[in-house]
């Protein structure tokens, strides 16, 4: 995947200037298609999404405006819509710890209700909506804490919000051939909870993680010789 920052936008500026024209964007998208890459675009407002829809881009990340005719554009063409809408909760969340100014929790707080309003619309629109979460932003662990705004914020099921982070995912990313579902045939990537999938909040109860058939030892360090348990082989 490729990343287009086709407007402003950080973690202290919630702005959403146009960075690419539709033609700048339009060669990215051409060429990485070309390749066979998916192309991702950040546009912060949305003020750049009827650009990244018509060049051809697979998905909109964070926007958090989009008009109903560019919901409509993106249901009918596919792109989906990765809102992202816990990395700014976890911004406001650990504003001090960041090193942020505490006056922009108001700014966080304005962006994050226009952003799940933007989703909510998404999802009655019938656009694909896909988990994300502006790695590595969030905090490693954290990702899935988006599938928790999904379900008590935007309206979806347990289900519909699994699917956003699993099969749904993985058609976005062109990958849903072999990820995003467990299939024979498929890579065995998946987690093993403690708990019900009809409560989401089950989903943060991990007990194992398979990784290509491998379990994963998740106490050892990274690149440690514990990564790998060899009770299940690859």
């Amino acid at each position: 995947v490729i990343k287009l920052w086709a407007s402003t936008g950080t973690d202290d500026d919630l702005s959403g200037q146009p960075l690419y024209s539709y033609e700048e964007i339009k060669a990215a998208v051409d060429v990485a298609h070309a390749h066979g890459v998916k192309v991702a675009v950040h546009d912060y407002l949305g003020e750049v999404a009827d650009d990244i829809i018509r060049a051809g881009a697979d998905t909109i990340e964070h926007a958090r405006e989009l008009s109903d005719a560019s919901l409509a554009a993106m249901r009918e063409r596919g792109v989906a819509y990765v809102p992202t809408i816990w990395h700014n909760v976890y911004y406001r969340d650990n504003i001090e710890r960041l090193g942020l100014d505490p006056a922009a929790a108001a700014g966080f707080d304005a962006f994050i209700d226009a952003n799940v309003a933007t989703a909510r619309r998404a999802k009655a629109a019938g656009v694909t909506i896909v988990m994300g979460s502006d790695a590595v932003f969030t905090g490693f662990g954290d990702n899935t804490r988006e599938l928790d705004v999904f379900v008590e914020r935007v309206g979806m099921t347990p289900m519909e919000a699994l699917a956003t982070a699993t099969t749904d995912a993985a058609r976005a990313l062109g990958i849903d051939d072999r990820l995003g579902a467990i299939r024979p045939g498929y890579e065995a990537d998946f987690v093993v909870i403690d708990g019900d999938l009809a409560s989401i909040e089950d989903i943060h109860r991990v007990v194992s993680v398979v990784k290509r058939g491998a379990v994963i030892d998740v106490a050892a360090p990274a690149g440690g010789s514990g990564m790998l348990n060899p009770l299940v082989s690859p």
